[in-house]
């Protein structure tokens, strides 16, 4: 029977496989050849020659699979496989390195090549497929279906780790838009010994940038290891939260096991979930005490109470000092653990809900005044910390548009496809077994996220991706991963299932597999693959020479007893590349944006009376562009708001004097002779 299914699909995907490929020649072709690099190069002449080859034996292939000719294809198969398996154990280096190059591929010097998802599917589907192979040969007795699925995860998650490896650089200059600015505001908290002042921590993302102050414990650390830090951050607490969750599911089988931690690694990784943002996520997993805690004597069960609100205030008093969407997140958290491990026993319904109402009860002022304490400590004016509100909301941005040509709607929709299947499936064979008011209280939680993550991520400034929907897709991935697993307590006895139905579902692709698995390993693959993108510097020669240029024009301004105003690349000074030149802290171009988006009138007003009176002597900028952008191009009202708020006020009163060229996103700015008032 599985023989016939085989035989059934194989020409399917053997003619998906010539239509990926053949679009996949068009997609890289075309710009090579719009280059003028495809008739020239040797190189490029390879490539296209090699997918050509490839295209001619997938044909091949699909000719004898439709001649029914398969006998010699599994022969040639046998003979690989024969081949493989007397190389034993190297052929995990060998999968090692297929996942290497496909990084490389994608990552590396023609990476813009590359940047097409129909290329990047193609040549992770010939991976998957090379790597299952590998792994059969290196000896492990997987059935079919694990070893796909294992194939799979490995390539997702050695690619995901790759694509953090190019933002470990020495480059002096900013990565990204805001890549070096993060830097600056984490080395606030250490202002007196770096700047030689006081200087007021960050309004946006305080535990972010807490995190990421660490390294400046160690004095004179180099901007490398901050950004060797960062990637630990973002590798580590995703995999840390993966883990929590595994092992309070309690998840049997080490290739179970091992399977969760990698598709949870790569789930979080969807939105992102931020580093910093897991923090009260892991706390709530380990410290909350539920279930059967709650059934026992009542001593057990004041200690289970209080010391999940415990954890909860301390989690969300973390939470009031990330993002405001967060404030509820810790004892929502909570609350859902107590639903799905907490039996309902047959007691008033008041009585059921008291513990985890009163979690959330306390954890959102909690939260709160978590905020304002910080507001206060800081020295930043209170009403900074709440510009989030006044701006303005985009909705196009939930549907395909230029920003995010997937979408947030239809991307959050597509992430959480699975889920819903399994809910689904779950309602229909388990909800007599549970008491409404548990999943009804869990499903209000969903959707409350749901819909306010749609609204934060409709904000200016968001609708790139799906981080604004974060607190949603965690609430999400743990609700779901108890139904997978069946962790979730009944208030009566479940029938048994006939034939481990339950088992079948944890173990993707094995057996009588289920849709919601399989598409839920396929959709993190395909987010992660669609996911990097290649990072091109400059010749470290032309770097070395502009920053002296810098270094020299700085020095003379200062001299000269000018302030210098660091609208970007404000990290030169916290690292050492610039010395002896005194700090602004006003204006850093983050923040900058924030009250553009904001429109705050006070911080603008300040803002374009010092540039009109063309307070600072030199100005250190990314170039400053005046175009006004349509909704057809990329972050058009963030942009527009630039040029209105900064980029327009600078020109009228200051002009270029030193041009970072390609690769080095850096101006530098004079004010402009005479005394002309700006409109």
């Amino acid at each position: 029977m599985e023989n016939r299914k085989t035989s059934a699909l194989l020409p399917l995907a053997l003619l998906g496989m010539v239509l990926l490929t053949l679009l996949s020649l068009y997609r890289m072709v075309l710009p090579a050849y719009q280059d003028g690099l495809l008739l020239r190069s040797p190189r490029w002449m390879a490539v296209g020659g090699a997918g050509l080859l490839g295209l001619a034996v997938e044909v091949a292939l699909l000719a004898f699979v439709l001649a029914q000719k398969t006998e010699t294809l599994l022969r040639g198969q046998r003979c690989l496989q024969g081949f493989l398996r007397r190389l034993g154990r190297y052929n995990l280096l060998l999968f090692s390195g297929a996942i290497g190059v496909y990084a490389a591929l994608l990552l590396g010097r023609y990476g813009k090549y590359f940047e097409f998802a129909s290329i990047r599917l193609l040549l992770f589907v010939l991976l998957a497929a090379t790597g299952y192979y590998f792994l059969q040969a290196a000896g492990l007795t997987w059935e079919h279906g694990k070893l796909l699925a294992g194939s799979i995860l490995i390539s997702a998650v050695g690619y995901k780790i790759a694509s953090y490896l190019p933002g470990i650089s020495t480059f002096p200059f900013s990565l990204g838009w805001s890549e070096a600015s993060r830097y600056y505001y984490a080395s606030l908290f250490f202002s007196q010994r770096i700047y030689g002042m006081a200087v007021p921590p960050s309004v946006l993302h305080p535990s972010r940038y807490l995190l990421q102050a660490i390294p400046f414990l160690v004095p004179e650390s180099p901007l490398w290891l901050h950004r060797l830090w960062q990637v630990i951050l973002w590798l580590t607490t995703s995999a840390g939260a993966a883990y929590c969750l595994a092992r309070r599911l309690a998840i049997s089988g080490r290739f179970m096991r091992r399977s969760f931690l990698a598709w949870t690694f790569l789930f979080l990784q969807i939105g992102p979930v931020y580093y910093h943002l897991l923090v009260p996520v892991m706390l709530v997993l380990v410290g909350t005490a539920t279930g059967q805690k709650f059934a026992d004597q009542s001593r057990v069960r004041r200690r289970a109470f209080w010391q999940t609100l415990g954890v909860v205030t301390l989690a969300s008093a973390w939470a009031g000092i990330s993002r405001v969407n967060w404030f509820p997140l810790p004892g929502m958290l909570a609350a859902t653990l107590y639903l799905l491990e907490t039996h309902f026993q047959e007691r008033p319904v008041w009585k059921y809900i008291l513990p985890p109402a009163i979690w959330i009860a306390v954890g959102g002022p909690a939260a709160l005044a978590s905020q304002a304490l910080y507001a206060l400590l800081s020295g930043n004016p209170a009403r900074q910390f709440t510009t989030s509100f006044t701006s303005d909301l985009l909705w196009y941005r939930l549907l395909p548009n230029a920003t995010y040509p997937l979408g947030v709607l239809p991307a959050v929709l597509l992430v959480t496809l699975p889920f819903g299947l399994l809910i689904f499936e779950w309602m229909a064979t388990h909800r007599a077994y549970y008491h409404l008011i548990r999943y009804s209280i869990i499903g209000t939680f969903l959707c409350a996220l749901f819909l306010g993550g749609l609204v934060v991520s409709a904000k200016i400034g968001g609708g790139s991706n799906l981080h604004n929907l974060d607190a949603y897709l965690t609430l999400l991935l743990v609700a779901g991963a108890y139904l997978v697993f069946d962790k979730a307590v009944s208030d009566r006895p479940l029938p048994q299932p006939k034939a481990s139905t339950r088992e079948a579902i944890a173990v993707p692709l094995q057996g009588t597999a289920t849709m919601p698995v399989v598409l839920a390993l396929l959709i993190v693959a395909f987010f992660t693959l669609t996911s990097g993108e290649s990072i091109r510097l400059p010749a470290s020669e032309l770097t070395q020479r502009f920053l002296d240029e810098l270094r020299n024009m700085v020095g003379q301004a200062v001299k000269g007893g000018g302030e210098v105003l660091f609208l970007s690349e404000r990290h030169l000074l916290t690292f050492g590349y610039l010395e002896d030149v005194p700090l602004v802290p006003d204006y850093e171009k983050v923040f900058l944006m924030e009250m553009a988006m904001a429109g705050d009138p006070e911080y603008l007003g300040r803002f374009h009376a010092d540039i009109q009176a063309r307070r600072y002597a030199m100005i250190v900028s990314e170039p400053l562009l005046t175009n006004i952008k349509g909704r057809t191009e990329n972050f058009p009202e963030e942009n527009n708001a630039w040029v209105e708020q900064v980029s327009r006020p600078i020109l009228c009163a200051y002009e270029p004097l030193l041009e970072g060229g390609k690769g080095i996103r850096v101006d530098v700015l004079v004010p402009r002779p005479g005394e002309e008032a700006c409109p």
